[in-house]
């Protein structure tokens, strides 16, 4: 999945390689930790396990986060969180966020009703997302 992120692959290559090699490599500008949640998503609840890794420079701020287990769902995601700076604007920058996952169970007549309720979830959870961060930039 990460190679089919041109986020990563071309502007990110270090944040890539961080979460490719992750636990057996050592960079110190990132400060990484593993986490599970419970959440309610589609028809039953689900448990995920993943892999955060953050990264704050003087140029930008990057949180990168890779799913390392789903209870159901998902088999894979990737979501991508970075401050971009923007000198046009003065102080200004761009919250940008790319969101990546590849998911079972959703095919066939069950998993057309299910699929629907699974997307507007996710683009629920997004939307929540970013709300909640541009509320606390902005504080």
């Amino acid at each position: 999945m990460t190679a089919a992120m041109p986020e990563l692959s071309t502007h990110m290559p270090n944040t890539r390689q961080y979460l490719l090699d992750f636990p057996n490599v050592k960079m110190p500008e990132y400060t990484s930790f593993l986490y599970w949640q419970e959440t309610e998503f589609g028809l039953k609840p689900v448990i995920r396990i993943s892999h955060v890794a953050i990264r704050e420079t003087a140029d930008d701020a990057i949180v990168a986060s890779k799913l390392i287990y789903a209870s159901h769902y998902f088999w894979t995601g990737i979501e991508l969180r970075a401050l971009v700076p923007d000198a046009s604007r003065g102080s200004g920058f761009w919250f940008v966020t790319v969101n990546r996952s590849r998911s079972d169970g959703l095919s066939g007549f069950t998993g057309r009703i299910i699929r629907g309720r699974v997307r507007g979830e996710v683009e629920k959870g997004i939307l929540a997302a970013m709300r909640s961060t541009k509320q606390l930039l902005e504080h």
